[in-house]
């Protein structure tokens, strides 16, 4: 007889756990009424009290079962939630984290270039300025008055050993002989003029054209130097504002998640409640719980007519069948001899 009612439990145990609840508006459904505290008998054999027994621990553990079912359905729901409102997000994130890759690649590739055009443009000036000294008597006039220049502001305005205006040594300079000697043991010694000397026979056209063309194409580096500085710039002020728009992404994410986080404790406060109100009934009306106050919502009792329930089994699958071939068979599991 034990050995019967040991299995009789665990067949009840097991159709609970493949307890589904109906598809219906939560808003319908209501608490149950509690039903009230049975009297002990005070006068009965063993054998009632037992079968007493047995039934509110099957009625205990069916109740038990319901709220874990809800419980993993809530889980469920809340995961579901939290990758729908998520899943744009990330997708979001994936394609701003690949746009501020490549505007990283870029900008390393266009500062390559700016640094290129600059050892360039740096390199062809230097390679004008060394070649200006050839290019016409203007500018070998103009470099002779600024070395003089710059004699008389170190305080050399003479020309010692090389000549004030060339800086070269005083016999490579234009030198002419002086007036004869005194007497004629004395030989007549050559006498330096200190004058600008023009060694360049450029013609004025020529130079004239050859600076214009020189000019045209710095103009046309300039500007290919300031277009390539524009375009940096803008692709600079672009990756910021990618990253301002992905720094508010990812706070509205961290919103939407603390908010769920906050949602799914408050359904585990009611879960508690709610085991508790079902493990206590008992206590005082005048006691308000956190169910009490929110109005939790439970499933329902099945309907009689011939409505459509889907089914969610242990394994993870679905199906669906009516309120009446559920009952069938589940009667007939709980009688069937295991």
């Amino acid at each position: 007889m034990a050995t019967t009612a040991n299995k009789d439990k665990i067949s009840t145990v097991n159709n609970l756990m493949n307890y589904s609840i109906p598809l219906h508006d939560s808003s319908s459904s209501r608490l149950p009424t509690l039903d009230e505290p049975r009297r002990a008998i005070a006068s009965g054999n063993l054998d009632t009290r037992i079968r007493q027994l047995e039934a509110q621990i099957e009625d205990l553990t069916t109740a038990n079962v319901r709220l874990v079912r809800t419980n993993r359905i809530l889980k469920l729901d809340c995961d579901r939630l939290v990758d729908q409102e998520t899943a744009e997000l990330k997708q979001e994130m994936n394609e701003l984290r690949l746009q501020n890759i490549r505007l990283q690649r870029s900008n390393r590739l266009l500062q390559d270039d700016l640094m290129m055009k600059t050892e360039e443009l740096n390199k062809l000036r230097d390679d004008q300025i060394r070649k200006m000294k050839n290019v016409g008597p203007e500018y070998e006039y103009l470099v002779q008055i600024i070395n003089l220049l710059y004699r008389q502001l170190e305080g050399n305005p003479t020309c010692d050993k090389t000549c004030c205006y060339t800086n070269q040594p005083l016999s490579q300079g234009i030198s002419v002989l002086t007036l004869p000697p005194e007497s004629e043991e004395q030989k007549p010694e050559p006498q330096h003029i200190c004058r600008p000397v023009i060694h360049s026979n450029i013609a004025a056209g020529t130079l004239a054209s050859a600076l214009e063309f020189e000019n045209l194409q710095l103009r046309e580096d300039l500007k290919s130097l300031h277009s390539d500085q524009e375009a940096l710039y803008e692709l600079l002020k672009e990756k910021e504002d990618d990253t301002e728009m992905l720094k508010c992404e990812l706070r509205m994410k961290d919103d939407i998640v603390s908010q769920l986080e906050r949602d799914f404790e408050r359904m585990e406060m009611e879960v508690i409640d709610l085991q508790k109100d079902w493990r206590y009934p008992e206590r005082l009306k005048s006691e308000s719980s956190f169910s009490d106050i929110h109005a939790f919502p439970i499933p329902p009792p099945l309907p009689k007519d011939n409505t459509i329930v889907r089914t969610v089994s242990s394994s993870g699958t679905s199906s669906d069948s009516s309120p009446s071939s559920l009952a069938d068979a589940a009667e007939s599991d709980y009688y069937s001899p295991r």
